[in-house]
């Protein structure tokens, strides 16, 4: 019997103590598996805090362009208007990419009309708001086949003018390269019916020849060339593309936003193009100098609003002899942005932005044209025009700001 009590004694201390091993052992798991998960979750902490890092200093790149920041890799070109801008953080393989423009000042120039010893006149229901820079600092009522100023001013300052500011060299050289294809190294590709590049891979180009019709979807980093002229369908759907060709015309009913790079664009009635899109027309070295020949370069019609940079180059022609419109505005319409015309500007809708030129223009239709007046137009004045849309690529530009993040 005692031998009995003195087995089951010891077999029960060896099951006890097997008890303890085995609570030895899950608590060693559970403690180790706890620290593993503490190391994890610290590693994981640090690498967040590591890439929010990172990433705070790509943003704030983009910000302090074009100052470089140590360890940030900055890529800039253009694109339309704009200044296409990539940076990257190598060491935690972050890219990010943005339109960026100028920096404008919140009291920014309204008008200003180049000096050629030219007044501004207002007449009919013409308004102006804003600071205005104007030939010998000053502007004068008028009418118009009898229509006398009855509009009315509200302005923040007047100062004589000189030489219109100067465009970015840069940029300009760009464009033009861009529009005789001098510009272009990407490869080409056909077209098809529904496309998306992100800007944050290689540049794709769609050539064609002889004349093109776009009715397609296109959204992204594309370059839609041809060598004679594109036609935009209402029906596309197409949003930060670059459209380049001599001729371009938009479609009534179109909406999306783009940049087009033409020597002559039309935009037909009813067309929304959001912001930021650009139109830039440069004057074809060979353009006829007679006044005799109607020649609009940016043809923007009725009912249109349009948000953005509306650009005119020209190549030193004579102004005065060659006076007719190279930028006209339609009808109802209106451009929220910034005007830079090297030639005469019409404007029969309104401008809510800054508008840079070398003359104003109202063809009355009955042969008369009028040389500096603005008859039946608004130019508005909007502080939040220069927090959030920013400036022309003007030479004289040292800030910017991020016009629109990309993708």
């Amino acid at each position: 019997m005692q031998l009995i009590k003195a087995h089951f004694y010891t077999r029960l201390k060896a099951n006890a103590l097997y008890v303890v091993l085995i609570v030895g052992v899950i608590v060693a798991i559970l403690l180790g598996s706890f620290l593993l998960l503490a190391h994890h979750q610290r590693l994981f902490q640090l690498r967040n805090e590591a890439i929010s890092n990172g990433m705070s200093n790509v943003n704030s790149s983009f910000f302090n362009y074009p100052k470089s920041t140590e360890g940030i890799e900055v890529v800039s070109n253009y694109w339309g208007a704009f200044r296409k801008v990539l940076i990257e953080d190598e060491e935690h393989q972050l890219k990010k990419v943005a339109l960026l423009c100028a920096q404008k000042d919140s009291l920014y120039t309204s008008v200003y009309l180049e000096d050629y010893h030219s007044p501004l006149v207002l007449a009919g229901s013409a308004s102006l708001e804003g600071k205005l820079e104007l030939p010998d600092g000053y502007w004068k009522t008028g009418a118009v086949n009898g229509h006398y100023f009855t509009g009315k001013t509200q302005l923040k300052g007047i100062k004589p003018s000189t030489k219109m500011p100067s465009i970015d060299s840069k940029w300009r050289d760009f464009t033009e390269g861009l529009l005789s294809g001098k510009a272009i190294e990407a490869k080409e590709l056909m077209a098809q019916s529904r496309m998306n590049n992100s800007f944050i891979e290689p540049l794709q180009i769609i050539q064609t020849y002889g004349g093109n019709y776009i009715n397609a979807e296109l959204t992204g980093h594309f370059i839609v060339r041809d060598d004679v002229g594109i036609k935009v369908s209402a029906n596309s759907e197409l949003n930060d593309i670059v459209i380049v060709a001599p001729q371009i015309t938009i479609e009534s009913g179109f909406k999306g936003n783009i940049h087009c790079i033409a020597n002559r664009i039309e935009i037909e009635k009813n067309v929304v193009l959001n912001y930021p899109s650009s139109l830039i027309a440069i004057e074809e070295e060979m353009k006829s100098t007679s006044n005799d020949d109607v020649f609009t370069d940016i043809k923007i019609g009725d009912n249109v609003l349009f948000n953005g940079f509306v650009i005119y180059l020209n190549h030193k022609s004579n102004l005065y002899e060659n006076r007719n419109i190279d930028i006209t505005l339609g009808t109802n319409s209106k451009i929220v942005g910034d005007i830079y015309s090297q030639g005469y500007l019409e404007l029969k809708g309104e401008v809510t932005g800054s508008i840079y030129t070398s003359y104003f223009m109202y063809d009355s239709g009955r042969g008369g044209k009028y040389i500096n007046y603005l008859y039946n137009a608004r130019v508005s004045f909007d502080q939040t025009i220069a927090r959030y849309n920013g400036g022309l690529p003007l030479a004289s530009n040292t800030e910017y700001i991020v016009a629109s993040w990309l993708y």
